[in-house]
Order: structure tokens, then C-alpha cells, then sequence
């Protein structure tokens, strides 16, 4: 029988992980945009998009189903073995056709032949992405080998990137040295794997049982993707690309944020996938509500701190061209809370409970409200427009999903804090307003103190509000000291 994990380490070690890809795409962009200049970085980041919609189809939903189909069965080698074996000749076919349409696009089109090294290199490292099996060591909750692996070799991956690329001549091996580490944190999954699963056939493969449920899945990656990069699309065609290039500021700060609060709940899938199967539905429901309200417990201080202090990041962070991406943030900031709260009741509630077709119709729903919010938005608002209509669109999936899961609304969020969010949205409210009007020590020294002031708020006001997250983070000291303790004796 396999180990079970602390969900709270797991969160933490994942958060840790956000956190460090955070850190290193805010040290590494500003120097290599500079190094590579606009046109090397256009080129990358050109023929990255581009490779992402083969990457979509390669594949085609699994990852978020494979974690519920294996986390199922984790405790027995051999049902695991066989339903690891099944997903990933599925990912095989699909990323060989992927691969190969993939190729005939570098031969007929000239913006992709006239870089096609480029190509090549960057079609190669997603591809092995699709094929790296993460999503067996998410359903294994193995976040410590993957968040060690993970940071050791982008550590190395940025410092190989600092000592070569020195122009923007560089491009070259910018690009090779970043899918590199790519291939390498891949192809480590790839034997690290055999800890738990065999490789050798031991009985027939049902590949046929997963078409259904993957196909439904992969509906909703496509539809998710269309109406994610829509906004872009319709500001490039209704406005230009100046347009384009302010919205996308503003929307790449917010995604980040999203990226820290979705990784709390990443680590639920397999673990609530095995509550369902169990019929442990009190556990399911308990793990499910505390979750939410450590996902609004943390996205409540992002948002207040990125409306009251946008002006001041954007202008340290991206520079006084961008200072129109400054309100498309503050509306768009509240997708923080949005697709946190939505990821859990559709992902990771929704899902083990079978309705994925109510998942792909809220991002369906959410596609359309992007689509009709952005014709009637851009023309008069431009960027704005687009931030309005992703606030929405994020809103209209929440809101479906609420609504299907209405008889258990009360459930899911009787954990929430509301002690917690009323003291801390008035008082932390109230001190960041009135030092973003009385205080101006510069860009730099406004975010950093002002940022330091709401982590401080933030833990008094937990403590004295008995926030249920005081106690997460109490439990997770508890286990490491424990861990430490029961180490050191087996020393002794």
C-alpha cells in the first residue's frame, strides 16, 4: 500500500514551486527581453503559441483525467501499471500526429521556415512535455521529488541562459538551453516513474473506456483555450497590436497570481478522487470546503494589494509605456478569486463526482460572454474592454457551477472566515488606501513596504480571527518538527 501524504505539505511544496517559477520568469524576462530585444522575443514567444495548440491535441484532456483514473487505483501496482500503460499510448498516437502536422507547418509556413532550427527545437522540447507523465506522480502526491527535481534544473537551466546569452544573436541558444531542461526534467520523470509503476504488459489494455471521458475533457481544454486567447485575437483584428501589448501586460500579471492560488488546489484531484471512490463523502466535503476557504483566504489580500498599488508594479515592473495597462489590471484582478473558486468546484468537485459535461458547458458558457463582452467592449474601450470581458467570462463559469452544485453551496463554503475577510478587507483596506495617498518613497520601496505591511495585517489579523489557515500552517510545522524528531532517533 502505497504511503498516504500530508495534503499540507503537498500544498506547500506546490505553492513553493509557483512561487520559484514566479521568481525566476520576474528575474529572468526584464534581462533577456532587453538582451534579445522585442523581435528575438516576439520570435519565441511566436512559435511557442503557435506549438501549443499541437500541444493541446497531443494531450487531448488526459493529464486531468489520468490524475483521478490513477489516484484510484494507487494502491494496486498492477490495476495502476495497466491504467498508466493504457493513458499513455493514447498520448503516444496523439503526440506522433501532433509531431508530424507539426512538421509539414515548419516546410509550408515562411514564419516558421524562415526560423525552422528554432522550430524544431521548441516542437521537440513541448512535445516531450506531453509525453513526461507528471500527472502519475500528481496522482502519487510525489510533489517533493517533483518540486526538487523541478527547481534544480531550471537553477541550472537560468544560469546556463546568464553565462551564454550575451546578444541578441543568442536567440539560438537561448531557446536551446531552455527546452534542454525541458528534455532533461522529462526524461527524469520517465525512469523515476518505475518506483510505481511496471512497464512489462501483464494483461490486456481497455484503451477504448478512456475515449469518452478524455474526449469530454479535452472539449473542455479547446473551448478553454479558445476563449483564453481570444481577447488577444479580437484586440489584434478590432484595434492593433499596441493594444494587444498593453492588455497583455496587465492579464500576464493576474495569470501569475491565478498560477500561486491554483496551486493549492492542483493537490486535491487525487486525493478527493479517492474520497469519491472510498464513499468517504464526509472527508470529500470536509477537504473540499477547507480548501475554499484557504483559496479566498489567500486571494482576499492579492486583491485588495494589486487594485490600491497597480500604478506603482506597473510602472516598476514593466515601465511608463505600459502605464495603460494599470486599469485593465485593477478589473481584471478579480479573476484571482474567479478561476481559484471555479478550479475547485469544477476540477476538483465536479469532476470526481462524474459531471464533467456541466464543467465543458461553464467554459462554453464563459467563451460565449467573452466573445459578446469583447465586440461591445474593444471598439470604445480597447484593453479595457478585454479585461472586462475576462472578468465576466471568469465570473459566468463560477456562477454556472454554483448553480449545479447548488444543494451542496452551504457545504462547500462553511469553512469560510467571514471574521477573517470582513476585519481584513476594512483595516488592511483602510492602512494600504491611506499610504498609497500619504506615502510616495518610489516605485520600488511603495510595492515592497506596502507589500510587507499586508503580509504583517495579514498574519495578525489570521491569528486573532482563529483563521483556519493559522492552523494549516501550524500542522504542517508540527509534522516537519515530528519528521525531524522521528529521523534523528532512527540516527541514534
Amino acid at each position: 500500500m502505497v504511503k498516504q501524504k500530508n495534503i499540507g505539505v503537498n500544498v506547500v511544496l506546490n505553492m513553493i514551486l509557483s512561487l520559484a517559477g514566479i521568481a525566476v520568469g520576474m528575474i529572468t524576462f526584464p534581462y533577456f527581453s532587453r538582451i534579445l530585444l522585442p523581435e528575438g522575443m516576439g520570435t519565441n514567444s511566436f512559435i511557442t503559441s503557435f506549438m501549443n495548440y499541437f500541444v493541446l491535441f497531443a494531450n487531448l484532456g488526459i493529464p486531468t483525467y489520468a490524475i483521478k483514473e490513477c489516484a484510484k487505483v494507487k494502491d494496486n501496482r498492477e490495476e495502476l501499471s495497466a491504467t498508466v500503460q493504457e493513458l499513455y499510448s493514447i498520448n503516444i498516437v496523439t503526440s506522433a500526429i501532433a509531431l508530424s502536422v507539426y512538421s509539414l507547418c515548419i516546410v509550408f509556413v515562411p514564419e516558421l521556415k524562415n526560423f525552422y532550427l528554432l522550430a524544431i527545437i521548441i516542437g521537440l522540447g513541448n512535445i516531450t512535455g506531453v509525453l513526461n507523465l507528471q500527472w502519475l506522480l500528481q496522482a502519487m502526491e510525489d510533489y517533493k521529488f517533483i518540486a526538487i527535481k523541478n527547481l534544480s534544473i531550471t537553477i541550472v537551466a537560468v544560469i546556463l541562459e546568464f553565462v551564454f546569452v550575451k546578444s541578441p544573436d543568442d536567440l539560438f541558444l537561448y531557446v536551446l538551453i531552455g527546452m534542454a531542461g525541458v528534455f532533461l526534467s522529462n526524461m527524469t520523470n520517465i525512469f523515476y516513474i518505475k518506483k510505481y509503476v511496471d512497464f512489462r504488459r501483464t494483461r490486456k489494455l481497455k484503451i477504448a473506456r478512456h475515449f469518452k471521458p478524455v474526449l469530454i475533457l479535452f472539449a473542455m481544454s479547446v473551448a478553454s483555450s479558445i476563449y483564453t486567447n481570444l481577447d488577444s485575437v479580437m484586440l489584434g483584428f478590432m484595434r492593433d497590436n499596441y493594444t494587444v501589448g498593453i492588455y497583455g501586460a496587465s492579464i500576464k500579471i493576474n495569470r501569475i497570481l491565478v498560477a500561486v492560488i491554483t496551486s493549492i488546489s492542483a493537490v486535491l484531484l487525487p486525493r478527493m478522487s479517492r474520497y469519491f471512490k472510498e464513499n468517504k463523502m464526509e472527508e470529500f466535503n470536509k477537504l473540499m470546503a477547507r480548501t475554499v476557504g484557504i483559496v479566498v483566504t489567500l486571494a482576499l489580500p492579492l486583491i485588495l494589494y494589486f487594485i490600491i498599488f497597480a500604478e506603482d508594479i506597473i510602472l516598476w515592473l514593466l515601465g511608463a509605456d505600459y502605464y495603460e495597462s494599470i486599469v485593465p489590471m485593477q478589473v481584471s484582478i478579480f479573476i484571482i478569486l474567479f478561476i481559484g473558486l471555479s478550479n475547485l468546484t469544477g476540477i476538483q468537485y465536479m469532476l470526481p463526482l462524474g459531471l464533467e459535461k456541466h464543467v465543458m458547458i461553464s467554459v462554453i458558457l464563459g467563451a460565449v460572454v467573452d466573445f459578446v463582452i469583447n465586440i461591445i467592449t474593444i471598439p470604445p474601450l480597447g484593453a479595457l474592454g478585454s479585461a472586462i470581458a475576462t472578468a465576466s467570462a471568469e465570473l459566468t463559469v463560477l456562477t454556472y457551477q454554483l448553480i449545479i452544485l447548488r444543494k451542496n453551496i452551504t457545504r462547500i463554503f462553511s469553512d469560510l472566515n467571514w471574521k477573517f475577510i470582513i476585519l481584513f478587507t476594512v483595516i488592511c483596506g483602510g492602512v494600504l488606501i491611506c499610504m498609497n495617498i500619504f506615502v510616495d518613497l518610489g516605485y520600488f520601496l511603495n510595492s515592497i513596504i506596502n507589500m510587507g505591511i499586508t503580509a504583517v495585517l495579514f498574519i495578525v489579523i489570521s491569528i486573532l480571527t482563529k483563521n483556519p489557515i493559522v492552523d494549516e500552517t501550524l500542522n504542517i510545522l508540527r509534522l516537519r518538527k515530528k519528521t525531524v524528531k522521528e529521523n534523528s532517533d532512527e540516527t541514534v
